[in-house]
Formats: C-alpha cells, structure tokens, sequence
C-alpha cells in the first residue's frame, strides 16, 4: 500500500467516524426543538413526507455504486474519455428516472394527505412539504453523479466532512429559525438549500480534481446496462432492506393514526 493510498484509507475512515457522531449529537439536540417549536402535528407531517420521498430515492437502482467500481478504474488508467462516456451515460439514465420519479410524485401530492389521515386544516401544510422534498428528491438523482464520481475518486473524507459540515450549519439554522418563530416550513426550505449548498460544492470539488470531465447527454452504452442490470438487483433489495428497516414504522402508523 502506498503513502497515498495509506492517507486517504485513514482520512475516509477518522471522517466517517467524524461526520457520524456529528449527526447523532445534532439530531439529538435539535430533535426535542423542532418538536417543540412546531408541535405534534407538524412534526409528523414532516416525518411521513421525508418517509415517503425517501422510499423514491429507490429509483437509483445501484447507479451510484455502479459509477463509484466504473469511474474508479478510469481514473486509474486516465482513460478520461471513457469516463466521460460512463458518467454521460449515468447521467442520462438518472434523467430518465427523474421523469419517471416525476409521474409518481405529481399525482401523490394530491392523494397523500388523505392516505395518511392529515387533518383538513394542515393539508395545504403537508402539499407544500411534499412539494419542496419531492423537488428535492427529483433533483437528487441526476445530482448523485457527484457522489459517485468522488467515491471513484476515493475522496470519501470530501463528502464525509462535508456532510458534518453541512450537518452543523442545519443545526445551528433550525435553532436560529424556530427562536425567530417561523415553523416546518422555513425548516423544509433550510435543509433544502443546504442540500443544494452540498451539491454546489460538490460539483466544484470534482471541476478541481477533473478538469477534463465533460457531459452530454448520450444514451448510455449497453454494456454499462448491462452490468448496472447485474450489479443493481443486489443493491435495490438492500437499500430496500434499509429503508423498510428505518421508515416503515413511520409509514404504518401514518396510515392508521393521526399526524400528530
């Protein structure tokens, strides 16, 4: 192993450990806030619409991990135009869920709140969370081809350092803004731009480690289709095990409980 390779195993693995903690203390001190400050009805109607956006973030199918093996080996050998075609390719696939993601989305934002036994007067509440994630997770999938390119790159201690980063200015928001009297609103909207901060930085990070990177939208190459279609079965049962695991009590009691 050598000198470089040494560093960046020991930066990615002390920030992993870094950014987890950092979560676990700021959820748990901003957590009884935003109950607080919200109140029981406007927490749950936020922790149904994040459980249910968060079930569409299924749509990556193992992209990401796909793009991390694949633009990992390019950058190895240089092979700067085969990157380009592979993140493209990723790229346009990512789009292509966007749109699918897009026609489930839409219609939901009119059926959820009835499925989940929101009371009448948060509805309009409930549509605007639902919009704004929704927007967000949409988003969300053509942005993770910078997760995946800085996973190629190995700077995992990037995006684990700037997660804590972020995490701490989430924090220290969400206390500024429930002390100004605002509610779930402004607080959807805040996490929404920092997760839009994230990805800015994100996207100058790899601009600065792959000047060479250039996009366009190509139809992807069959045979990155073909290994995505092997390599993501795997991938989907797993981070549907995950989500289930996380999420699906918040989902079952949505369904046969009030928000609050």
């Amino acid at each position: 192993m050598n000198a470089l390779i040494r560093n960046k195993s020991i930066s990615n693995t002390a920030s992993h450990f870094l950014a987890a903690c950092i979560s676990i203390v700021t959820s748990f001190a901003t957590l009884p806030a935003v109950v607080h400050g919200v109140g029981l009805t406007e927490f749950g109607i936020w922790a149904i619409a994040t459980t249910i956006v968060g079930y569409m973030a299924l749509l990556d199918v193992g992209l990401s991990q796909t793009l991390i093996k694949k633009s990992s080996a390019l950058l190895a050998k240089r092979d700067f135009v085969g990157l380009n075609a592979v993140t493209s390719s990723v790229l346009w696939l990512y789009l292509l869920m966007s749109a699918s993601l897009l026609l489930i989305w839409l219609p939901a934002i009119y059926w959820a709140p009835y499925a989940f036994n929101i009371p009448v007067e948060n509805i309009s509440t409930f549509r605007q969370v639902f919009l704004i994630l929704g927007l967000l997770a949409v988003l969300g999938l053509p942005m993770s081809i910078l997760n995946g390119l800085i996973g190629g790159l190995q700077d995992f201690y990037v995006l684990n350092l700037l997660n804590a980063i972020l995490n701490i200015a989430k924090a220290l928001l969400t206390f500024l803004i429930l002390k100004l009297g605002f509610g779930l609103l402004a607080l959807v909207i805040m996490a929404g731009s920092i997760t839009a901060t994230g990805w800015c930085v994100s996207y100058l990070w790899i601009r600065h480690q792959i000047p060479q990177l250039k996009l366009s939208l190509i139809q992807p190459q069959k045979k990155l289709i073909s290994d995505t279609a092997n390599f993501s079965l795997s991938m989907f049962i797993w981070a549907t095990a995950g989500q289930a695991h996380q999420a699906a009590d918040k989902m079952i009691a949505g369904l046969f409980f009030s928000a609050s």
